[in-house]
């Protein structure tokens, strides 16, 4: 082989081994998705506590990725549900994975995956594809807790404090009055008061409990009972619109009770200067057995009526159940206990009939108030779940109240 013939040779080989390393062209990645999902939430809240259905609903909200694009539009989603962190991230939906759903829906997606039990946690995350298709990132994780789902969960006992039934604060000072008849027959009772022009009062509430069904008139309005959840004998009403400076009456309707007629009652005013004021049934109070015409209003004269007389023996509870007052006195409940360790989680969940507050060694549980919400509590008690986990101390006395 000549020499010219070898080094042309020479350089094809080159040429070819130097071509098998040069990076040869790839496939551009897809173009994600024009939206992300945002705004993850559980039965329309965000990382809800202690929810109570076994298909909560999940919705989200999708996000443009370049602000002012129009006509987006969601056409699959899929939903990943895991029972840890690490299981989600890891993208192994143990508790759920609907894989690619062809859908636009984006809002109240009931959870189709494994049976949820108490107070078991729950991780989930999701993406969608967008109307040309293509798929965006996953979203960030979400989470929710599910509560107590059966009566047997609930190990604890209901607990309080003694005191306050027999004599409400609104009835602190009243006494039952009649006519000191023995048989029971209606009475009609009445009373005035002054009010102070330069001292008025802001606030009244009137309380109103007889032995039978009551009517009662302030200044000759008649006062409705707000609730019927309450016996007729019995009215708790704000009678603030009903006061004026000078004189003001108070008259009452009682009819009988089984064996007797007696009356206890009166109306509590907040002062201008912040005195309270306190009209209550006495043998102050004037008494008939005998209607008469035009007794309710405030220019009839009960100077013919006699006295009340004091009626003893009798209880608050003879005539109302308990929970038909309209306020018992707030009970204050505390309980000291020691960790061994530090707790992985700690969950406490709260039923109250009325409102409450829960501190952790000095920490309120959450930002709610008035909570739990109100219900007939013959057929329903809510109850609210909060994570105090980092309110819990090792080693150490804590307290809880």
């Amino acid at each position: 082989m000549k020499r010219r013939e070898f080094l042309k040779t020479g350089a094809a080989v080159l040429a070819t081994r130097l071509g098998a390393g040069v990076a040869q062209p790839k496939t551009p990645p897809p173009d994600p998705a024009a939206m992300v999902p945002t705004y993850l939430r559980c039965e329309s809240s965000v990382d809800p506590l202690g929810i109570d259905s076994t298909l909560p609903r999940l919705s989200w909200i999708l996000k443009p990725v370049r602000p002012g694009d129009r006509s987006l539009k969601q056409s699959a989603y899929r939903i990943l549900a895991a029972s840890s962190p690490a299981g989600l991230k890891a993208e192994k939906g143990d508790l759920w994975d609907t894989g690619r759903i062809l859908s636009s829906q984006s809002i109240q997606i009931p959870y189709g995956g494994k049976q949820l039990v108490s107070k078991q946690s729950v991780w989930w995350k999701v993406k969608i594809w967008d109307q040309a298709g293509r798929a965006s990132s996953w979203s960030s994780p979400a989470s929710w807790s599910m509560g107590l789902l059966q009566q047997a969960d609930w190990t604890g006992q209901w607990i309080g404090v003694n005191g306050g039934e027999e004599m409400p604060e609104e009835f602190q000072g009243a006494g039952w009055i009649s006519d000191g008849a023995t048989e029971p027959r209606a009475l009609w009772f009445r009373q005035w008061f002054d009010i102070a022009s330069e001292n008025p009062s802001s606030d009244a509430l009137l309380t109103a409990l007889g032995s039978g069904t009551i009517a009662v008139f302030v200044n000759g309005t008649k006062v409705n009972s707000t609730s019927d959840k309450l016996p007729p004998s019995y009215i708790a009403q704000d009678v603030s619109a009903s006061m004026r400076p000078g004189r003001n009456v108070i008259a009452v309707k009682v009819e009988p009770g089984s064996t007797f007629t007696a009356f206890l009652g009166g109306i509590t005013l907040d002062l201008a200067d912040g005195q309270i004021m306190h009209i209550q049934t006495n043998e102050e109070w004037r008494v008939s057995a005998t209607e008469e015409a035009n007794w309710e209003k405030p220019e009839f004269d009960e100077a013919s009526w006699k006295r009340s007389t004091a009626r003893g023996g009798l209880s608050i509870a003879d005539f109302l159940k308990a929970g038909e007052r309209t306020r018992l006195p707030a009970r204050m409940l505390r309980r000291e206990f020691r960790l061994a360790g530090s707790p992985a989680k700690a969950t406490a969940y709260i039923a109250g009939l009325g409102y409450y507050e829960l501190y952790i060694n000095g920490s309120k549980a959450g930002d709610d108030v008035l909570a739990p919400a109100l219900s007939d509590y013959d057929k329903r008690v809510f109850y609210r779940t909060h994570d105090v986990t980092e309110d819990r101390k090792s080693t150490r006395l804590n307290s809880s109240h």
